[in-house]
């Protein structure tokens, strides 16, 4: 699809579907194919172009892909145009993501290649354990676990022999998914305590239907770090948690979080210890995160997908260094996608 925006820009978007290499498993359930949207702006005038991804997850409070496929279509039926700065303040969240990835793209070109380093992706069974230490060997030092996906007793007599092998410096994420409550809470609230020293942060916990704010605050009394990843996500929950000074962990999740100029200065001026997270892009998603990257240095950021699908959609990694995609790499993605 070719879309006539204004004057000076034409917009086309292809669609994708990348299947996982095996079933992402979490305890929203088994997650088996990443479908989204790449886009392409081409400056008429300059004949430069950019390219950018909407890749949507209802759940985390984006559109869902229909959303965003109308929006799109919307566009190609106004024969008479539209205005760029007012698409990206009038598109749901994902497609504002594209829109903007895709202009800075095209603004900066080969003077935008960057890296980030990353935190490892893993889910806890008995392999974890061995899994850990071929990633050690890559370079890693980071490991973000999914719990809630088993009995409570069993991932913590497997996290129990993990920790058995970290290694000095190394820090464990572990993202339950908002799947505890009060009885897990209460289960798992001691045992965490005994690691905590090996513990980065937790990320999320609580189920919201269960006395989700009194938990975060009871959880404010706890030697662990909170952070808060779903809780950030829908209309106006950013500000909400701005306004109450949050002064734990932000997980930021760009690709879902709308227009950039409306989280990424408040978080800055606020100081908040942001970690950007990765939805399971392509490459091209991935290289206008790892661009954002560049205003929270120092950390691991939450970028380590690619492993998790079997095609060649993904960018290049050294060890736990992800680096954007050059204009030429990114052209020959967006051909391959076309062509998928």
């Amino acid at each position: 699809m070719t879309v006539h925006v204004t004057g000076d820009w034409e917009l086309s978007v292809h669609e994708y579907c990348r299947p996982f290499r095996k079933p992402l498993t979490s305890a929203r359930g088994a997650w088996t194919e990443r479908r989204g949207l790449v886009i392409r702006l081409r400056c008429r005038e300059s004949g430069r172009t950019g390219y950018g991804e909407v890749a949507p997850l209802p759940a985390f409070g984006s559109e869902d892909l229909d959303t965003a496929r109308r929006f799109f279509r919307q566009l190609e039926e106004n024969k008479a145009g539209l205005d760029l700065d007012l698409l990206l303040r009038e598109a749901p969240p994902s497609s504002a993501f594209g829109l903007w990835s895709a202009l800075e793209d095209n603004a900066h070109g080969e003077d935008g290649l960057v890296s980030a380093e990353t935190a490892a992706l893993l889910s806890l069974g008995e392999e974890t354990p061995s899994r850990l230490s071929e990633l050690r060997a890559r370079g890693y030092q980071t490991f973000k676990l999914k719990l809630g996906t088993r009995q409570p007793s069993l991932e913590w007599a497997t996290l129990q022999r993990l920790v058995t092998v970290l290694h000095q410096g190394e820090q464990l994420r572990l993202d339950p998914n908002r799947s505890w409550g009060n009885h897990e809470w209460a289960f798992w609230k001691p045992r965490l305590e005994e690691i905590a020293h090996w513990i980065e942060f937790l990320e999320d916990p609580f189920r919201p239907q269960e006395n989700h704010l009194s938990l975060l605050r009871d959880f404010n009394h706890q030697p662990l770090p909170l952070a808060l990843d779903e809780s950030l996500h829908g209309e106006g929950m950013l500000g909400w948690w701005l306004e109450r000074k949050w002064d734990g962990f932000w997980i930021i999740k760009p690709s879902l979080s709308g227009a950039v100029e409306n989280w990424l200065p408040p978080l800055k001026e606020a100081k908040a210890s942001v970690i950007l997270s990765s939805a399971f892009e392509t490459g091209i998603g991935l290289s206008a995160i790892i661009q954002l990257c560049q205003h929270f240095r120092e950390i691991r950021h939450g970028l380590g997908t690619q492993s998790y699908f079997s095609e060649d959609f993904g960018l290049p990694q050294e060890g736990s260094r992800l680096n954007s995609l050059t204009h030429k790499q990114t052209t020959d993605l967006w051909n391959l996608l076309s062509e998928s």
